[in-house]
């Protein structure tokens, strides 16, 4: 690994703010980081999709074990799923205009692994 000091960074007055700027060695030694406090332990780690909602971070943290991730939204839900997260948790309940799209989402996925919250809201039915 090859951290990138922001000093060493070339043209950062040529770069329009705001803007997000992925240093990958950065993201990299974050994960390595977390999986360091588990004792190296990936199933004791289940990263909040909504600190990112990248696709590549995903696939990094798979890479490195982690299979299981939080997710804020169905959409959340979806594309950890795409990027390999064998397990979703969907933390907040669904209200009834996003019941088909949280069926249709883990119909896709299912044997995946996809996990709700517990109910739609309003309903007493498990997801």
């Amino acid at each position: 690994m090859n951290p990138v000091r922001t000093a060493e960074l070339s043209n950062l007055e040529a770069i329009p703010s705001p803007a997000l700027l992925i240093i990958p060695d950065r993201v990299e030694a974050n994960v390595d980081r977390m999986l360091a406090m588990v004792g190296g332990d990936a199933t004791r780690l289940r990263p909040h999709v909504k600190t990112h909602k990248m696709a590549e971070v995903l696939r990094l943290q798979v890479a490195k074990g982690i299979a299981q991730f939080k997710c804020a939204t169905i959409a959340e839900a979806e594309m950890t799923a795409m990027a390999g997260g064998a397990r979703r948790l969907v933390g907040s309940p669904a209200g009834r205009p996003q019941r088909g799209s949280f069926s249709t989402v883990a119909g896709s996925f299912f044997g995946g692994g996809f996990f709700g919250h517990g109910g739609f809201a309003g309903d007493s039915g498990c997801v």
